[in-house]
């Protein structure tokens, strides 16, 4: 057989096989089975490599259509599977070595990149890039059916370099063009502050291993100043993070051992739930930060506030708290991104990228298929205008 028709039908195999392992950071397919594709399918891949070989104005090396071939299938699972070849593969594995970055979430939708949410303080933000945005093009360079994973690399390089992004907006006829310049990405996860009224405002920017402290030590000093009468918690454009995280914040305001979000996919061995209990949000040994949130914050009224820039760890927190009605959600429909991806390494140092789980909400929403609807909507407005913050602030003094 052919080589890159090898490399095709094991990458079958392993996109097969896939569905059945473990939900794991990376996975091995080495146990995957040889024969996965029926003799139309494989006399259909092979008809097409020898028709690309034979008359293509370039001459397409077998690795490229082995690369070409298992992107394709990655693709077709769903928008947020991919391909690694050796060198994204690498760069997944060890890091991109210090390269900058913009600092916004993407997802493929269509054929092309969506920002989900720009980061706080970070190039994308200060440029202005919003929820929604389409990325059309990097440096002139089109996007149209590029992998997430080749978009992505176009958009990082070398520190205070510059990058030109073309994009498509819903409210503009007209591409929008944008200069940004790239820096290393350095996220703040927590920001808080007093609100008149004795209310509390904290902004949660992302999800990661320092928002159990940062939160814990946000919370705990603004109820030693003065007695919190509510809490705003603000998860704009948050995009998410680690999962853990997210299921660690929802159960500092939920009662004990209630479950925050269930997981689902077609193997029984991914399905599960995670609830407030401290065993299903501690990924690492070492202190529950979590747990040192004040008694006092722990019951304070809440307000969640939330956009179409809300996604993964943000839906799962205010679709937790909707549900088991802990707080009222305020703003507009989260973004829908709600899903597991693993990591299977492949033959060559190349990996793929599978969704192999979605999650859904205490109540049962599947957050990929419709997002978190708010409890009362507010459509965005301008920043020195927040009249998502100001019905939040209204609702808490009402009570």
């Amino acid at each position: 057989m052919h080589k890159a028709l090898s490399a095709c039908a094991l990458a079958a195999a392993g996109f097969a096989a896939g569905a059945a392992t473990s939900l794991t950071l990376v996975a091995t397919a080495q146990d995957a089975p040889q024969t996965v594709l029926t003799l139309p399918e494989l006399r259909r891949i092979s008809e097409a490599i020898f028709v690309i070989r034979q008359n293509a104005v370039q001459e397409q090396p077998d690795a490229r259509m082995a690369d070409g071939c298992i992107a394709g299938m990655a693709r077709s699972a769903d928008p947020d599977s991919d391909y690694y070849d050796a060198q994204a593969y690498r760069e997944f594995v060890i890091g991109s070595g210090g390269q900058g970055g913009l600092g916004m979430e993407l997802r493929i939708r269509g054929q092309y990149p969506v920002v989900v949410a720009p980061l706080d303080d970070t190039p994308a933000a200060r440029a202005g890039l919003r929820p929604g945005d389409v990325l059309m093009k990097i440096d002139e360079v089109q996007l149209g059916g590029m992998g997430l994973t080749e978009v992505t690399r176009r958009l990082r390089g070398a520190v205070r370099t510059q990058v030109k992004l073309t994009l498509r907006r819903d409210d503009s006829d007209t591409p929008v063009d944008l200069m940004l310049t790239r820096e290393i990405i350095r996220v703040r996860s927590v920001q808080a502050r007093r609100l008149e009224g004795g209310l509390a405002y904290v902004r949660l920017g992302q999800f990661n291993e320092a928002t159990g402290r940062d939160l814990a030590d946000a919370l705990n000093r603004m109820v030693q100043e003065a007695p919190v009468a509510g809490l705003v918690l603000d998860l704009r454009r948050n995009p998410g993070g680690l999962l853990q995280t997210a299921v660690g914040v929802a159960a500092v305001f939920l009662p004990p051992d209630v479950r925050v979000l269930t997981m689902r996919g077609r193997a029984s061995n991914v399905q599960s739930e995670y609830t407030t209990n401290p065993k299903d949000y501690l990924y690492r040994r070492g202190n529950d930060d979590f747990a040192r949130v004040s008694a006092d914050m722990r019951k304070v009224p809440l307000a969640v506030l939330v956009d179409r820039g809300s996604a993964a760890g943000s839906e799962i927190v205010a679709g937790a708290f909707k549900d088991h009605k802990r707080a009222v959600v305020i703003g507009e429909t989260t973004y829908g991104r709600g899903s597991i991806q693993t990591i299977f390494p492949l033959a060559g140092n190349a990996g793929l990228k599978l969704t192999t789980a979605e999650w859904a909400t205490p109540g049962g929403t599947v957050i990929s298929r419709a997002g978190i609807e708010p409890d009362i909507r507010v459509a965005p407005g301008k920043p020195e205008d927040d009249q998502a913050l100001a019905r939040a602030v209204a609702h808490l003094q009402g009570r």
